[in-house]
């Protein structure tokens, strides 16, 4: 248990920093270098501010500054507590993804990146 432990104590701490140092305050972290050179959202843009909104418990806040982030977080816990009870309880992977599961997250990734950026979809922007 030793490594999901880990991974939770780095989570926490990674969390707890964002907690304190909010994002959206200019200086705290660098700007995200594909923004700063193409001028374009890149699908991971807002998506500290999205989880520093998550520390406050402002999903609508979170879902505002990067959805896709918001979402796939929500996949990422219940991954990390599946790996965690198995780790627990020794039982071995039995299965894996599909590889068409693969390439429609990088697909899903890449249009939304995309779509963040075209006119009307202010939306998906991380404002």
């Amino acid at each position: 248990m030793a490594l999901p432990v880990a991974v939770l104590a780095g989570a926490v701490v990674a969390a707890a920093v964002v907690h304190l140092r909010s994002p959206a305050e200019e200086g705290n972290y660098p700007t995200c270098p594909f923004l700063m050179l193409t001028g374009w959202y890149c699908p991971g843009c807002g998506s500290m501010r999205a989880v520093h909104a998550l520390t406050y418990l402002d999903v609508e806040t979170a879902l505002a500054r990067n959805p896709l982030a918001t979402v796939a977080l929500v996949g990422v816990v219940i991954g990390y507590v599946q790996w965690a009870v198995r780790r627990w309880t020794g039982r071995p992977r039995t299965r894996m993804a599909p590889a068409w599961v693969l390439h429609a997250l990088v697909v899903l990734i890449v249009v939304y990146g995309v779509a963040r950026n075209l006119p009307g979809m202010e939306i998906l922007s991380p404002a």
